[in-house]
Order: structure tokens, then sequence, then C-alpha cells
């Protein structure tokens, strides 16, 4: 009896993430854990009044999500005991995602402050994954500006102006509260594919349209490019709470009433469809489905519209793994190529109608000496983008993906101004950029969260990212530095080359940043090449048999502007990017 049960024990991760059920063809399921940010606010001193259930809603979403996932345990658990395969199999077909744990942060009242609530938005941002789900629930109040953007209030003392009509966007003012734009550009920098946002905090129409326009992507390239899942339940004007439920009284939030009275949450995250469907019989019970309470928006959905009126405007096919079509000739899944890519991105030349970007001496000097080796030594096919717009580079970048598959290897070098917006989050700054002035939303400029999104989304398991830029270190907040591994004292009991060809199991995300702050183009001791880019040039130059990112930080961890070895997204703890000369 222990043998069999030991055998059960052993063939539910084989239940759960076979890619063949007991002969059927069937995907693997995916699996993660679910990072939960809950925020509940009933006092709001900045509005004379406080509300009732904010603290309950935040603090029964996040309990429910627990007690949710652990009865699933307990269910898969009992199934194993009584050895019922049958029924373990059917559980694995309604389970489009498996979570393995949940980790929730819950911050009520005076713990919801701003700073804690960047802070366990930093803690997701360093320990969650590419496969990990995220979940971010406000049970609190928002308002609009004169400008018509939407702001989160978090705990304030009582001290803080009263709120009686639109706001003016004075700094000292909205320094204290969250903006539906930092929430965006937190959210970039979490690694997970799927991520969802729950609130009824608002007090219109406008609410859920902010919260649209500045989470979901608008750039059609952009959407090419990137994996990731976004859904917002949220209200379609303003949200309540209290009030009835058929029979019931409700002591919640209208739409967190309605989440919460189904039987499992967690299904949110393990089959979505399920979920919503659930819900809006939870609603319909409410009285809520017909009066039009709740909005849901799927980013795809979105992305999907976008992308087709790009295509029909353009003339032309978005071919990123979520773009229109993808021709069969360029899916090369099933191919071991083993090839070599360099991305290489530099600007001397910017915007003559603008007069933040002076034009820069050495950007490409520095690609031209780094793409000549990788080329030479390395053995790299370079695809060079100099002093291009953004949209000339995503759609080199999208041709790129389409190229390589799981066992190639690409590096992405930038060269280049880099900008520092006012949360201190980084930005590449492209020739056609405009004044700040002008895109106060940035539009014309790449923030480095979705570099690394796009990056992670291409297929290969190998991606090494090098920036040469003002700011360039800041894109992955509060994620810890890289340890170098530079080899020196590496025995290869098999040789180098059995060694890499290990190492290339393992997934690769790592990137060389030139420093956090402003870097300099040249200086005394180094004209021709920024002074970062001249001990890169001379690691590349000196390496006899291979090269990796700890080896080249070796040579840059000197430079004065404080270079940052960082990994980011899928980045395996084994893994690291290794690259054996050819000459």
């Amino acid at each position: 009896m222990k043998l069999q049960s030991l055998l059960l024990t052993l063939l539910l991760p084989f239940l759960f993430t076979s890619s063949e059920d007991f002969g059927a063809k069937n995907k693997a399921i995916a699996a993660g854990d679910l990072y939960v940010i809950s925020v509940g606010i009933d006092i709001n001193t900045a509005f004379g009044f406080n509300l009732q259930y904010c603290k309950k809603d935040a603090t029964e979403f996040a309990n429910k999500l627990t007690a949710d996932h652990k009865k699933n345990e307990a269910l898969v658990k009992k199934l194993i005991s009584e050895k019922k395969i049958d029924s373990l199999r059917k559980l694995k077909k309604s389970e489009k995602y498996r979570i393995k744990s949940i980790i929730p942060i819950v911050l009520l009242d005076k713990d919801a402050t701003l700073t804690n609530i960047r802070n366990a938005f930093k803690t997701v941002i360093s320990k969650a994954t590419t496969n990990d789900s995220f979940i971010f629930n406000f049970s609190g109040i928002s308002a609009e500006s004169s400008k018509n953007n939407t702001f989160l209030f978090p705990y304030l003392e009582s001290n803080f102006p009263l709120i009686t009509e639109q706001f003016e966007e004075k700094p000292e003012f909205v320094k204290h509260i969250f903006s539906l734009k930092e929430l965006s550009l937190l959210m970039e920098q979490i690694p997970c594919k799927n991520q969802y946002v729950i609130s009824e905090a608002g007090t219109g129409k406008a609410f859920g349209l902010n919260l649209m326009f500045n989470l979901f992507e608008s750039n059609p390239r952009i959407m090419a490019l990137t994996e990731r899942e976004r859904t917002i339940l949220t209200t379609t004007g303003i949200g309540f709470e209290g009030g009835k439920c058929n029979t019931e009284t409700i002591s919640n939030g209208r739409l967190m009433h309605s989440i919460l009275r189904l039987d499992d949450i967690t299904q949110m995250i393990t089959n979505y469809k399920k979920f919503e469907l659930k819900l809006n019989t939870s609603l319909d019970y409410c009285g809520l489905l017909d009066s039009d309470y709740t909005k849901i928006y799927h980013e795809k959905d979105f992305r999907d519209i976008q992308l087709k009126m790009a295509s029909r405007s353009n003339n032309s096919k978005f071919r990123g793994s979520n773009g229109i079509s993808q021709d069969k000739e360029n899916n090369v899944d099933n191919e071991n190529t083993n090839k070599k890519y360099a991305l290489v991105l530099a600007t001397n030349e910017y915007n003559k109608n603008q007069s933040d970007w002076s034009y820069l001496k050495n950007p490409i000097n520095d690609a031209e000496s780094i793409s000549n080796i990788l080329k030479l030594k390395y053995g790299f096919e370079v695809i060079k983008v100099y002093n291009k717009s953004q949209d000339e580079f995503l759609d080199t970048f999208d041709l790129l993906k389409q190229k390589i598959n799981t066992s190639d290897k690409v590096i992405f070098f930038v060269a280049g101004h880099g900008h520092k917006d006012e949360y201190n989050y980084g930005h590449l700054v492209f020739r056609d950029s405009e004044s700040l002035n002008e895109d106060t939303r940035l539009k014309s400029y790449l923030s480095l969260g979705r570099v690394t999104q796009i990056l992670d989304a291409l297929p290969s398991k190998h991606v090494f990212s090098i920036f040469d830029i003002c700011y360039g270190g800041n894109l992955e907040l509060n994620e810890k530095n890289l340890a170098p591994e530079n080899y020196v004292n590496t025995k290869f009991d098999n040789g180098i080359d059995r060694f890499i060809s290990d190492m290339n199991n393992y997934h690769s995300r790592v990137i060389l940043a030139s420093g956090a702050d402003e870097v300099p183009d040249f200086w005394d001791d180094s004209r021709d090449h920024s002074p970062f880019a001249d001990k890169l040039i001379k690691a590349l130059e000196e390496e006899e048999k291979f090269i990796s990112p700890g080896k080249i930080f070796s040579y840059v961890r000197g430079n004065a502007t404080l270079p940052i070895l960082k990994k980011f997204g899928k980045h395996e703890v084994t893994g690291d990017f290794l690259i054996p000369t050819v000459n």
C-alpha cells in the first residue's frame, strides 16, 4: 500500500505538467506562484468622510484566495490517497494554469501609505518570474484631476487638504497620491505574464477608461512583441458598497461581494473563462448584470482590435507572438539552429525640432567596434539599427523575433541617450523622440520596463542585453544585482564545450548596464569610445576561450559610472550566457 501511495505521489507532477496525458497529446499546464497586493482604505481624510467595507474587501479577498487554494490542494491530496486517477485527470483538464503557492501582501488603512504600496510592488518585482501571476486589488477611493488623470488615494494624514472638486496637479500635492501612470510603470516591471487589476474605487465612467488607457499597451508594434495579458475588473460608473444582493445583505463593495460569493476564486488564475462565467452568474443573481454595474476589460481584445486596425491602415502584418499572422516558413520552433544574433542599436543624431537631446559623438563608433568583434571573433550575425526611429527599431526587432528559436542566443546592445522620468524609471531615447514638454506621456520613448518585456518574450532561451545609456540601470526596481561569475577558479572536467552545452539547457536573461545615473559619451582617457564601451571592447578582445556577462563585468566594474549586472524575466538560478570564441 505504501508503494502504491508513493507511485501516485510521483505521478502527480506528471498528471499536472506532462505534455502527454496517458498517450493523448496535450499541452503542459503552466505553473507558478500567485502574488497579490490587496489594499483596503476606509479612512479618507482628503474627502472628509470614511468608507465602511474597504478594509473588509481587501482582507476577505486575500483570505479567500488563500483558503480556496488550500482547499484545492487538499482535494488533490485526497484524490491521491484514494487512488482516483480518473478524477485527477479530470482536474488537470479543468485547469489551464496551476498555482504553486499564494503570496499575499495586505495593506489596510494606516499601513496603506504610498511608500508601503510602492514597497509592496518592489517586493513583487524582485521576486516574481514570468510564469507567476499577479493581482492588484484596490479598495478605496480615487479622483480625477483637472487634466482628467486618475489618482488612487493611499492613506493620508489628517492634515492633508480636503478635496471638493477636480484638483490641480500641483507637485506638492500629487507627490502624496498614487497615479495610474505610476501604477502602470510599476506593473511594467512585474515580469508576470498574467496580471489582473480589481477596483471599485471609481467616481465615474472616466475611472475604467483611464485604467484601460494607462494599463493596456497602445503601440501596435509593441503589442505584437509582448506576451503579457492583463485583465481589469472594475465598475462602469461610480463604485458602491453595501446594499442588497437579492435577499442577501451586502457588507462589501458590490463587485467584491459578487466575487466572494463564488465557490473558488482561484479560477481567476487557473481557468479564467470559467471564473468569468461564474462571476456573471453571481452578478446576475445580485441584479448587477442588467444594470451594467461591472465592466471587464481584456488587454487581448484591445490588442487584437488595435493590431487589425494597424494592419489595415499600414497594409502590413505585425508578426510577433500575438500578431495578426505568422508565416509558417518563419516558424522555426522545432529547429535547433544554434545561431547567434546581435541586435545593435546606436543613436548619434536626434530630432532637430527638440532641445532636450543633443547629438552624441561615440554611440555608433562604439557599436561598430563591438559589432565587428562579435561577428569575427564570436560568430554573431549582426543586425545594425543606427540613427533610427522607434518604429523602425521595433520593426527590426519583430523581424529578428521571427528568425530565432529556443536554441539561438541573442545579444542586444544599446548606445545613446537615456531618460529618467519623475518616478525615476529609465527610458530609451530614439532619433524621433519628441520634446519632453510636448510628449508628456513619453509615447516617442520606450521604457526599460517595456524593453525587458519584449526581450523576455523572445523564443530564445538565452538573451544578454547591454545598455550604455544614461539611467540604463533603472529598469528593475529593487531587483538585486546578479552575482558575477567570471569562472576564474572553475575547472572544466569535461571540457569547456561540454560545460557550455550543459549550461545551454537553462534560461538566461541578463542585463549589463553602464550605470544607474548619467554616463559620459567620452572623456580624456577614452575619446573615441565611451569609458564603459572602451572596457567592454577590451573584454571582448582579450578573452581567449569564451565570454560571459560575469567575465565582462570583471572588466567594467571599476568604471566610474558604477556598472550594474541584473537578471530579469525567465532567468534561472543556474542559467548563464556563455559564448565560445570561433576565431
